[in-house]
């Protein structure tokens, strides 16, 4: 049982359909598909475990890129490693979002439809990017197809191709190890398993227990119901995306609806602001890091070992830092409804982040300042 789009589904009197009711078609297709999903119990709890193995994935990655950040190991000579792993990521995201449209029920149409005004806001180039990945206006008749071919061919190829170039540099350059392992691994050893056949039981293992999981958490915790949102209409309902976008919506929730500026030809709108340029610079960030840490210039040797986090409390308060903002916008993203003000909220996005970075940093300097006594 798969999802699908055909518009053939749906049949319409007459010789001749309008464009309208190809459109109608394709969408009531795929409404229909997903409703027939659901009325089957294997069918669904299928559906159900791909739901969730993305959120794992992506919770995954996160852990994954934190223990890399928090430990230094993206120093010489994984700078690489660490940016096809952030590809990885964005990648991963990006499924998930084009996930949402293919249920194409209120929800989905309503929260694809955020993404797309989003697309529309870059200068310039907004409308040609935004009708590339759409297929045009959305909602339209090339909506949904594009978006399906993106989900299940486009970006599972990419993923693919970037997870094979990571793990072979991963093979290549060896794995970081402990600093307990410095003894035993030095001058030029790598202190752990072989991948054959220890690690490749090892993975397999634990290949059963997340799938194990993932149907237990799909069996007990379903996905919303198509009926929950019924198909599209023309009211809007009140929809939040998930957990891993809600903090660029947390943002966008920030930034009053008429704010904006212009710089020549170009306009500068809170769409492009919050949901455009800011995830853009997070991500840059997190792109450059291992040219950022200064400790990673101008350097000849390999950082082979694990470096606690306490040792480096610059690194350790920016990165509890960054943790501590995406959760404030977390917060932000029900300020209204937790009876905060506008005010009251960006004081918390602004002020608790730094807050923690001055208290990490003052912790630092005054442990160093101990060891050098």
């Amino acid at each position: 049982m798969k999802h699908t789009s055909n518009p053939e589904m749906t049949a319409f009197p007459g010789r001749r359909r309008t464009l309208l009711g190809w459109m109608v078609g394709i969408a009531a297709g795929a409404f229909a598909s997903v409703r027939l999903i659901e009325s089957i119990p294997a069918a669904n709890l299928i559906r159900n475990v791909h739901h969730w193995a993305a959120h794992v994935m992506i919770v995954t990655l996160l852990l994954h890129a934190l223990r890399v950040y928090f430990t230094g190991t993206y120093r010489k000579p994984r700078e690489i490693t660490w940016v096809l792993g952030v590809v990885l990521l964005g990648m991963t995201l990006a499924a998930g979002f084009v996930g949402y449209a293919l249920p194409w029920d209120a929800f989905a149409v309503t929260a694809t439809g955020i993404g797309f005004g989003l697309a529309r806001s870059i200068p310039l180039v907004g409308h040609l990017l935004s009708d590339l990945f759409f297929g045009g206006a959305f909602p339209s008749l090339g909506s949904l197809p594009r978006l399906y071919t993106i989900h299940v061919v486009v970006i599972p190829l990419t993923i693919v191709g970037v997870m094979s170039l990571h793990l072979l540099l991963v093979l290549k350059q060896k794995h970081s190890m402990p600093g307990y392992a410095r003894k035993l691994a030095e001058p030029d050893n790598v202190l752990g398993i072989s991948l054959w056949p220890y690690h490749a039981l090892l993975a397999g293992q634990l290949v059963f227990l997340m799938l194990g999981g993932l149907s237990l958490l799909a069996a007990f915790v379903p996905v919303h119901p198509l009926t929950a949102y019924g198909p599209p209409t023309p009211e809007t309902p009140a929809v939040k995306p998930d957990w891993y976008l809600l903090w660029i919506f947390g943002l966008l929730k920030l930034i009053p609806s008429g704010f904006g500026f212009t710089l020549g030809p170009l306009t500068i709108g809170p769409e492009f602001l919050g949901g455009v340029l800011f995830p853009g610079v997070v991500f840059g960030a997190m792109t450059l890091v291992p040219w950022l840490d200064r400790t990673n210039r101008h350097v000849l040797r390999r950082f082979e070992y694990m470096e606690p986090p306490a040792e480096a409390p610059v690194r350790l308060a920016l990165g509890v830092g960054a943790l501590t903002a995406v959760g404030m916008l977390l917060v932000a993203a029900y300020y209204d409804q937790i009876g905060l003000t506008l005010g009251q909220i960006w004081l918390l996005v602004v002020g608790v982040p730094m807050l923690i970075v001055a208290v990490i940093v003052g912790w630092g300097c005054r442990q160093r300042g101990r060891r050098r006594l």
